[in-house]
């Protein structure tokens, strides 16, 4: 089924506006996000809103205090480190059956691939992208990236600045369509697509050899509902990706295409109802704070330059005499002799009082650390480790742990679980991915995680588990019979799960069970032989014996049984 060019594009251009529409309800709180804590973050087209051309753009001009850019940078950092590690694990593959979780076949599968798919984690630009988005995430509360197929890495991940991309829902209100524009030379186009894609003015502009005219490019990705489910052509998988050259000639567009899952990520920080974008996030929630704390620190700066070089007055004779200073003002005033006062004096005494001014920042800078939650990713840092014990740290670690809860779980739902999805698919796809064992053919897997802030909002488990224990312990030393409440093996799966062991060093229940019934038979084989070898020697004493001599034990025995 041949595809009406004419139709795409008035309908892809149409959508492009709404989208825009909508999205820029939310551009002016970006834009002052971007000016206030980051100005490298952000790419927002001419049209936007206003006509400035964003390269010429002029970034943190009134930026005069840095605490929330690096209060963003340590959250990057944090959740960076504690929820997508480059340096361990951070999920498993797991099945919904517990028991067929356990069958060491599809065990050992899941571990494997695994272990696959955070090799190409490791091999591609993942880590670097996850980096980007957790630092527009904190910023922006917006976040996008988008996972492409790739000859050499299997994938490769490219992330997007807020500004550049626009989102839809679906019924359901998650994300499934995504919208971008970007800028780029004639000479990325003609390469990407080729020169038969490309305009006329885009083609005489790589002939006269200017490839590095700028161009608008527009990418849309959104679910395919018109497509034809017998076609194997890529422009009819589910999921559809067709490229515009802005102003390009007429409807064709440079290239029609698509994906067999949603290739894309759109991670928020918290949203409300049926809005497109987050409403609350650290950028936002300290903006307030953010915009007073430049102004104090303006004033701070303006006081103590007056302190050091205050405004003079004198007399307007010295004016005549040549006198000169290297920096400050001077106001000359006729007769001002007459007053008593003679030379340079200050217009007005300046006694600032910086000290309070000093406190109002602290309490600004302290309060945008709460909202970027840097105290809690530096808290072990800058604890007073002298007057602490270890088991605090653990308490009030696990405390302000509870607080990301419900933005990991988000992010669980919106980036991590369909990064690998996708990661998983198109492995799978590629064929680098070992055959699962008949037992899980078709069948649907769960992903859990094991990262360090994941392990932390499971530590009240794992502390319930010790302290059951030690309390079954402490009671079984009164009442002999309370240890057989405890299961030992289930107490060590539950264990194991919610610390993240690997599973391959955690024995079934039937392998456990066995590997105790050998020992006890070993045991037993081990006490038999020690009786065994006991009644050899001492009948081998016997038998040594003298029974000739009368005075022996044996002999008077002998004779009194005779």
């Amino acid at each position: 089924m041949a595809i009406d060019e004419k139709k795409l594009k008035d309908r892809v251009f149409n959508r492009r506006r709404v989208l825009r529409d909508e999205r820029d309800h939310y551009a002016t709180d970006w834009r002052e996000l971007s000016d206030f804590v980051m100005g490298s973050r952000g790419r927002f087209l001419p049209g936007d809103g206003d006509n400035q051309d964003e390269a010429t753009h002029r970034r943190n001009e009134r930026l005069y205090n840095e605490v929330a850019k690096m209060s963003a940078n340590i959250l990057s950092a944090g959740m960076m480190a504690g929820i997508t590690s480059p340096a361990r694990p951070w999920f498993k593959l797991t099945h919904p059956d517990p028991e067929l979780e356990e069958y060491a076949p599809v065990k050992l599968w899941l571990d494997d691939v695994q272990r696959v798919i955070l090799q190409i984690f490791a091999r591609s630009n993942f880590y670097n992208t996850m980096q980007n988005i957790y630092l527009e995430l904190g910023i922006f509360g917006t976040a996008c990236m988008c996972a492409y197929e790739n000859f050499d890495n299997v994938l490769r991940y490219e992330p997007y600045t807020i500004g550049s991309f626009t989102l839809a829902l679906d019924g359901e209100r998650n994300v499934d369509t995504m919208y971008r524009e970007y800028r780029t030379t004639v000479g990325s186009v003609v390469k990407r697509f080729g020169t038969d894609a490309v305009s006329r003015t885009v083609k005489n502009l790589w002939d006269r050899g200017d490839y590095d005219s700028k161009l608008n490019v527009i990418h849309a990705i959104e679910p395919n509902v018109d497509r034809d489910y017998g076609s194997p052509l890529a422009r009819n998988m589910p999921y559809r990706s067709v490229y515009y050259e802005e102003g390009g000639d007429g409807y064709k567009p440079l290239l029609i295409s698509g994906f067999q899952e949603k290739p894309f990520m759109a991670p928020r920080w918290s949203v409300i109802a049926e809005d497109v974008y987050a409403t609350s996030y650290p950028g936002i929630d300290s903006l307030a704070s953010n915009k007073s704390l430049q102004i104090e620190e303006l004033d701070k700066a303006i006081a103590i330059e007056k302190m050091h070089n205050p405004p003079l007055v004198g007399d307007s004779s010295l004016k005549q005499a040549g006198a000169e200073l290297i920096a400050g003002g001077i106001t000359y005033i006729p007769n001002m002799a007459a007053t008593g006062k003679a030379g340079l004096s200050p217009v007005y005494d300046v006694n600032p009082r910086i000290m309070e001014l000093v406190q109002s920042i602290q309490e600004k800078e302290e309060r945008i650390r709460r909202f970027f939650y840097a105290d809690l990713f530096l808290m072990v840092t800058e604890l007073d480790r002298a007057q602490i014990t270890a088991t605090e740290i653990a308490e009030r670690k696990e405390e302000k742990m509870l607080m990301l809860g419900p933005v990991l779980e988000r992010l669980n739902n919106e980036l991590l679980d369909p990064v690998i999805d996708r990661t998983f698919a198109v492995a799978q796809r590629a064929g680098i991915l070992p055959p699962p064992p008949p037992e899980l053919e078709d069948a649907d897997l769960r992903v859990e995680y094991v990262s360090v802030l994941a392990q932390a909002q499971r530590a009240v488990s794992t502390a319930s588990v010790e302290a059951t224990i030690a309390f079954a312990g402490n009671m079984s030393q009164i009442w002999p019979e309370a240890r057989h409440k405890i299961d030992p093996y289930q107490a060590i799966d539950d264990y194991a799960r919610a610390k993240g062991a690997s599973p391959k060093i955690i024995r079934t229940d039937d392998e456990a069970q066995e590997a105790a019934a050998a020992e006890q038979q070993m045991m037993q084989m081990q006490q038999a032989a020690a009786m065994g070898a006991g009644a050899a020697e001492s009948a081998r004493t016997l038998s040594e014996t003298d029974t000739g001599n009368p005075d022996s034990a044996l002999a008077m025995l002998s004779g009194a049984v005779a």
